[in-house]
């Protein structure tokens, strides 16, 4: 799904204006980021939780030529799906 498609569905389903999903979304998403930078946990109610995580620096290897490439540390985010999200997800078995 497109950031189009998701205003698009959120303004069907609610009845708001397409224009006005945006701006509230973009408004959530600016939120999450600032707590996120602070090193905070943010939740994304119904979905689950992203939390900042510290990767360390490390060596990898070119898969092409073989060689060492220095990877530089770096923060990551980590998603955490709640268990109402996970339930709502087709069994292994339904997705053949």
């Amino acid at each position: 799904m497109t950031e189009a498609e998701l205003i698009s569905a959120v303004a069907f389903e609610t009845g708001y204006p397409q224009v006005t999903v945006r701006n509230v979304l973009k408004a959530a998403g600016d939120q999450v980021a600032a707590v996120l930078h602070r090193g905070d946990e943010a939740v994304v109610p119904i979905l689950g939780k992203l939390k900042p995580i510290n990767r360390k620096a490390r060596v990898a290897r070119n898969p092409k030529t073989g060689a060492e490439v220095p990877v530089p540390a770096k923060v990551g985010v980590k998603f955490v799906p709640k268990k109402a999200l996970l339930a709502r997800l087709p069994s292994p078995e339904s997705a053949r």
